[in-house]
């Protein structure tokens, strides 16, 4: 595949990403970064088919380990955003860690790494928002536009191969150009 025509279907569902999370999605929690990272999980297993459906396991995996963090630290600090929240935060994260390193021993959960992406996706949005909302049971929660981003992310990923095969078969000397 010609590394132009790839570049091209990158830089399409890249933009239409931006759009989504920055426009119509952003009043629902869209959010670039965690598109990008199940962008990121979906190239990691190699694309296609079985690499969403990896990525979308991994994902949902390292999402609930990290909200399980927030949880721990949230229920356990008196008074939020203190030292004593932070410590909290540390043994939940350290715990959950543990759980989500021990988790690649099960063959649907292998890959540390991807695991780990939607760990962070949680975990980086956690530090910026109110706790309560963060672990509201509402359709405004933050986690659940995490995790819509992330699989939305790795969706359009597989567009974006999608798009470069067909543009591949369409444009000009397209078929047996260098990768």
């Amino acid at each position: 595949m010609s590394i132009i025509i790839r570049a091209i279907g990158v830089a399409l569902i890249g933009g239409l990403a931006a759009f989504l999370a920055f426009g119509p999605g952003a009043p629902h929690g869209a959010q670039l970064f965690s598109l990008l990272l199940g962008w990121t999980s979906y190239s990691r297993f190699g694309g296609r088919l079985d690499g969403f459906k990896r990525s979308t396991l991994h994902s949902l995996a390292g999402v609930a380990l990290a909200l399980a963090a927030v949880a721990f630290a949230a229920q356990h600090a008196s008074i939020a955003r203190s030292v004593d929240f932070a410590i909290w935060a540390a043994t939940g994260v350290a715990v959950t860690l543990v759980l989500l390193f021990l988790a690649t021993r099960l063959p649907l959960l292998s890959d540390f790494g991807a695991l780990l992406l939607g760990y962070a996706a949680i975990a980086g949005t956690a530090g910026g928002l109110s706790l309560d909302a963060f672990l509201s049971p509402s359709i405004a929660n933050p986690a659940l536009g995490v995790l819509i981003s992330l699989l939305l992310g790795a969706f359009l990923a597989c567009g974006a191969d999608m798009l470069t095969q067909a543009l591949e078969k369409r444009l000009p000397h397209g078929r047996g150009a260098a990768a």
